[in-house]
């Protein structure tokens, strides 16, 4: 898809290792930005969402990548609210 000219954000759900971030050259591979968004510490809205945003592989201006934030039990608690903020992102994103 990047190659035919659409832009490409893929997202990296890899807490442990951040393997996709890694194999894309995607700095920085933890994403405080992200970070601060699902813990509630900023809003949800377009301008945030798009600070957690990197390019991959310099050479390809539509390859996007949002790296992972740092493993935490925060993201398995079920009342942390973390699913319905990283929905919200990735509905912004699209």
């Amino acid at each position: 898809l990047a190659s035919s000219g659409k832009k490409v954000c893929l997202v990296d759900l890899d807490f442990d290792s951040q393997d996709l971030s890694r194999f894309l050259q995607v700095r920085p591979f933890i994403n405080e930005n992200l970070e601060l968004l699902t813990r509630g510490q900023r809003s949800a809205n377009q301008e945030f969402v798009l600070q957690t945003v990197f390019p991959a592989w310099g050479s390809d201006k539509n390859l996007f990548c949002v790296p992972p934030v740092t493993d935490s039990e925060y993201l398995y608690e079920a009342n942390s609210g973390f699913s319905r903020v990283f929905v919200s992102i990735l509905e912004i994103l699209d």
